[in-house]
């Protein structure tokens, strides 16, 4: 029989040692044999994976792998390591920490370590001393991000280490020194061990389920035997234990979800991150300790695009409760947190298959009875900066539930762009006909406390106080019989004719249809001015909603109402509801201006003229002698003297978005800052302005000469951060930013 010997190694039976013989060999401690390259002595390094931090400063990550000996009582342990950045060590007297434990079907027994001990560069030889040193061919420190830094390590025990030949043993290492010092270090990784996993975890809280990919680098005196194959981490068991009737279980078939981000996200002008929410509610008092929830991956580029995205080990997902607030009107907007968790949090822990299915464990949560609550789930998740790599990004799954007692088709959402999130508003889904009336769409999660139903969390109502001069609805059916005021929406276009001084009654609808898709109610009003006048529109609405003015096409100030000057966009708007008034005032040019109301596309509302109205008010003051910036001097009187006050128009809606040219209106009172015409300023504007000056100084269709000197160039640029800035800072309050 033929014995294969690894070419200048010791021959089998005394595995151990290093072989100065071997060209290219990497070792970097002389003691220690070459840790990329030998596979009977070591689980080999594979220096382009990535290395797990292990370090035992309180709240940090350890790292441990499974071994098999070839060799009883091996008295040298090598491992291989690099430091975040690829610095050097954060101390003089680097040390680390080694424990062996016994193996328990697949998982180490961590009731007692079989070892534990601190090796330090300035202890015993043969006992506590640590030796370590660049790897052969880096340079140590190495330059970020990719180059060198690996340093390796060596540990003798002179009498031995309690390990037997062909058994196995867990071997943790944490970094002491540099760890304690605030530097992570990093355990380089091997495709060559056992089983292509490791376990890692918080303050060494292993179990199954902190498991990460990949084994760690290691070499052991006398040898290892990686395909034994009695050294295996155990399967996972279950992930989750939760009783379907304790939310919205998943039905096993459908792969769409909605990106769930958290404040603190950034879309970078690519995408508008979303926090998400479901509902429930129980019919006792429960306590909650678990949620269980599936959700998928997806990769954004730095370019916004789509890329392959790797998985973090630790998705570092939250979770949050909301309690419905039976004194506000709007169950989106009446909501009050009362918890938040996020993993790494005290009394927080969490396992998951490294993919689709997680639990998450928490403190306990009281929950009363019979009241609308909502859950949130997600992760803080933003697009990469150019030069980083694609940036994961965690869906939440959505799933169908016909005859599941807490699906009604109902999920909340709202805008986390900016430091202040939006309020919250619903979405209402129907799946695809023809049962649409009994299959609805909701996020998938599962609580551990329950039975859970559909939620208590209708629109309260409220109520309006009608003027008793208040012109009648001129639609009391909404959208049902007949539609009497629907604007441009109508093939034939019809209006509702305000005036100064007016109030209205107005009314709204959203409806399901019978092939399960949405429609709502249009309102569309015309306002005739034959003077500049500063205009008031005030909307008292019991519903969720929005009203603005009809935005204009490119060149037009002076408007006749007619549906070839409409851009197709609503713009400015406000959010109305909860019978609270809500006011957008505007200096207009003569022209017959839109006006526009409508509920948003969310919970039913129904036409029953009891809890579907609103009130619109109209105010006009100023007429010609406008002041919008308090300096004494009428508007039109400024423009007249320098034309280079008027050239946006914050009406005309363009892609790219562009100044839109005069229109009558003082620049500095019509927001230049909201350059991409939205309901708030923030960085998103600062992207938009800068496609419209790449735009026009390559000759495209946009105009970016924001200081109307003629000419788009640099200092287009610094006049729209200084309009940006103050517009943030609130140091001009005439603006008229949102």
């Amino acid at each position: 029989m033929m014995v294969e010997v690894d070419p200048g190694m010791p021959p089998a039976g005394d595995r151990g040692g290093t072989d100065a013989r071997r060209p290219g060999a990497k070792r970097g401690v002389g003691s220690c044999p070459d840790i990329v390259g030998d596979v009977f002595n070591c689980h080999p390094a594979v220096l382009n994976l990535g290395a797990n931090f292990s370090g035992t400063r309180a709240g940090a990550y350890r790292v441990m792998d499974n071994v098999t000996p070839a060799s009883t009582n091996p008295t040298r342990v090598c491992w291989i390591g690099r430091y975040t950045d690829r610095v050097g060590p954060a101390v003089e007297d680097e040390s680390f920490l080694i424990r062996i434990f016994a193996d328990a079907g697949g998982f180490p027994d961590l009731s007692a370590p079989l070892f534990e001990r601190t090796f330090r560069q300035t202890g015993t030889a043969g006992v506590d001393l640590l030796e370590m040193d660049c790897l052969d061919g880096d340079e140590c420190p190495g330059s970020t991000p990719t180059s060198g830094g690996n340093y390796v390590y060596s540990a003798e025990v002179a009498t031995g280490l309690p390990m037997n030949a062909n058994g196995c043993y867990w071997i943790e290492i944490a970094c002491v020194g540099s760890s304690e010092a605030g530097l992570n270090w990093g355990w380089c990784a091997s495709t060559g061990g056992t089983d292509l996993a490791c376990l890692q975890a918080i303050d060494g809280a292993y179990t199954l389920f902190t498991r990460a990919t990949n084994d760690r680098a290691i070499c052991l005196s006398g040898g290892v035997n990686p395909a034994l194959g009695n050294c295996i981490i155990a399967d996972l068991p279950p992930v989750c234990t939760n009783p379907d009737t304790n939310g919205i279980p998943y039905d096993g078939a459908h792969n769409t979800g909605g990106r769930a981000s958290w404040p603190g996200s950034d879309g970078r002008g690519f995408w508008t991150p979303f926090q998400r929410a479901d509902s429930f509610t129980f019919d006792v008092p429960t306590t909650v300790t678990n949620v269980c929830f599936r959700g998928f991956w997806v990769g954004v580029t730095s370019s916004g695009g789509s890329g392959t995205p790797v998985i973090p080990d630790n998705p570092e997902f939250r979770v949050a409760y909301f309690a419905h607030d039976p004194n506000n009107a709007d169950p989106a907007d009446g909501v009050a947190p009362i918890a938040e968790f996020a993993i790494g949090d005290p009394g927080v822990s969490f396992v998951w298959d490294g993919r689709d299915v997680s639990s998450f464990t928490h403190p306990p949560v009281e929950f009363e009875a019979g009241r609308c609550y909502w859950i949130s789930i997600g992760r803080i998740q933003s697009t990469p900066l150019p030069g980083e790599p694609t940036a994961p990004i965690w869906v939440w799954r959505l799933t169908t539930g016909p005859g599941v007692p807490t699906a009604d088709g109902r999920t909340a959402s709202r805008d986390i762009s900016t430091a202040t999130p939006g309020n919250w508003t619903v979405t209402y889904f129907r799946s695809a006909a023809p049962e649409c009336a009994t299959t609805y769409s909701n996020y998938v999660f599962l609580l551990n406390g329950g039975p859970t139903h559909a939620a208590a969390c209708q629109p309260l109502q409220c109520s309006l106080t009608i003027p008793p001069d208040a012109a009648p609805n001129a639609e009391p059916n909404c959208a049902l019989a007949g539609n009497l005021n629907g604007g441009c929406n109508l093939a034939t276009p019809v209006f509702t004719p305000l005036a100064c001084g007016e109030t209205h009654i107005g009314s709204g609808s959203t409806l399901v249809t019978a092939t399960c898709g949405g429609t709502r109610d249009t309102d569309w009003y015309h306002l005739t001015l034959t003077e500049e006048t500063e205009v008031t529109f005030t909307v008292t609405s019991q519903f969720a909603g929005i009203a603005g003015f009809g935005g204009l096409v490119p060149g037009v100030v002076n408007p006749t109402g007619d549906c070839s000057e409409f851009s197709g966009g609503i713009t400015p708007y406000v959010e109305i509801g909860s019978c609270q008034p809500v006011t957008l005032t505007r200096t207009l040019q003569p022209g017959t201006w839109i006006f526009f109301v409508a509920s948003i596309f969310g919970d039913p509302i129904q036409c029953d003229n009891s809890n579907n109205l609103y009130l619109l008010s109209v105010e006009c003051s100023g007429g010609p002698g406008a002041d919008c910036n308090g300096n004494g001097i009428d508007d039109s009187a400024e423009i007249a003297g320098n034309a280079a006050l008027d050239c946006f128009n914050p009406t005309v809606l363009a892609t790219p978005h562009t100044t839109g040219g005069p229109d009558g209106a003082l620049d500095e009172c019509q927001c230049q800052a909201n350059w991409n015409r939205d309901a708030s300023v923030n960085s998103n504007d600062i992207s938009s302005f800068l496609t419209s000056w790449l735009d026009a100084v390559s000759g495209g269709t946009a105009s970016a000469d924001l200081n109307c000197d003629g000419a788009t160039n640099s200092n287009d640029i610094s006049a729209f951060l200084t309009v940006w800035l103050s517009a943030v800072q609130n140091t001009a309050p005439h603006n008229g930013c949102p």
